[in-house]
């Protein structure tokens, strides 16, 4: 996993999609793309991480903002990343 070159950066914030990804994928969730998603902004999700956006979402671990919108590109919170986390144990 990382980047394109191969570095983590670990250092530099990410986005809610980047966030979403790695959440998914270090929880080891089953992939699904047959979820639809309701998000306003739904078209905005860029396509690599369509299928975790999907599965988090079908999984009940994100909810997206309270005005309807997943907003992929805005940076990624602790709050986010801490209530993802509540709902995962929370399962």
């Amino acid at each position: 996993m990382g980047y394109e070159d191969n570095s983590l950066r670990p250092n530099q914030p990410i986005s809610r999609a980047e966030m979403v990804t790695i959440l998914a994928k270090g929880l080891e969730l089953p992939v699904t793309d047959e979820y639809t998603l309701n998000y306003t902004d739904a078209n905005s999700i860029p396509n690599w991480a369509l299928p975790y956006v999907k599965t988090a979402t079908s999984n009940g671990l994100i909810h997206g903002h309270a005005d309807g919108r997943f907003a992929p590109n805005d940076q990624a919170k602790r709050a986010e990343v801490a209530s993802i986390l509540f709902n995962v144990i929370s399962e």
